[in-house]
């Protein structure tokens, strides 16, 4: 989530720009760095791009695994 202060400045949100194919590349990247060292069964990644207010979600990680801890770890990666 993106949070209301920058250090001791208030903000009301963020701006996110990104080079579209390099970041999907990127993003795969992490994927496979994830599958390969947990017994993974799915991961969805998204960032948004444009501007998110303050206490609006800018990332979402979803993983799926036979195990909880597995996945935590793995979404902690």
């Amino acid at each position: 989530m993106v949070r209301g202060f920058e250090g001791d400045k208030a903000i009301t949100g963020i701006e996110y720009e990104a080079f579209e194919k390099m970041a999907q590349h990127q993003l795969d990247l992490i994927c496979g760095q994830v599958e390969k060292q947990w017994p993974i069964e799915s991961v969805r990644l998204v960032h948004r791009i444009g501007y998110v207010k303050t206490n609006e979600v800018s990332l979402w990680v979803e993983i799926i695994s036979p195990h909880r801890g597995e996945a935590f770890a793995a979404c902690q990666y």
